[in-house]
């Protein structure tokens, strides 16, 4: 009885072992050294796609809520002081500061993507860009040179995930779950350099 329980629990940890061989951790310090270009996956094609501001807006919200932020507001339209308008992800109102997603990603992500203060800011030598309409005309862009101190960014450039048809490749890939993961740790980084909770 002894020697076939541990028997079992060998082979338990042989594949315990193996699991985590096949599945390592991935984190914001390795996520881009994961991106695939098919090779080794069963599905015909991996397809790259990046979290929408309407996947981003609930997480974000969520951790600002968890971090002890009360009043916090969804899809805010902010005026900053140079009397410039744009659409904050969250905006928590009694400590005065925001979230915004910066919509837009190159074809293939790169590492050097998490290190740049803006896509826009080499493109358009602003901070921040934001396209709107008006009534019967063409696309129009509000751009922001320097975003204030108190508006924080998270750019979509950053947020991608692969997946193939065949759910087996999700063990070699970075999934729509990581990336939310990934995301999480990004807004807690920011949460902490931001103005404190009011309690």
């Amino acid at each position: 009885m002894k020697l076939s329980a541990l028997f079992t629990l060998f082979i338990m940890l042989v594949q315990f072992k193996t699991q985590a061989q096949e599945s390592p951790v991935v984190d914001t310090s390795n996520y881009y050294s994961h991106y695939s270009m098919g090779e080794g996956l069963s599905g015909n094609t991996v397809n790259t796609a990046w979290l929408s501001t309407l996947e981003i807006v609930p997480v974000l919200v969520d951790e600002l809520k968890k971090a002890g932020y009360e009043e916090v507001f969804d899809n805010q339209l902010y005026q900053t002081s140079t009397k410039q308008m744009l659409v904050l992800s969250a905006y928590c109102y009694n400590e005065d500061f925001g979230f915004v997603y910066a919509q837009g990603h190159e074809g293939i992500p790169q590492k050097e993507h998490r290190n740049r203060i803006s896509r826009f800011l080499q493109e358009s030598g602003s901070e921040y860009v934001q396209d709107y309409y008006q009534p019967k005309s063409n696309l129009n862009f509000t751009t922001i040179k320097k975003l204030p101190a108190n508006i924080l960014v998270l750019q979509e450039d950053c947020y991608w995930y692969q997946y193939t048809e065949d759910p087996a490749d999700n063990k070699k890939l970075v999934t729509k779950d990581i990336i939310l993961d990934i995301l999480r740790q990004d807004i807690r980084a920011k949460i902490a350099k931001a103005p404190k909770a009011k309690q």
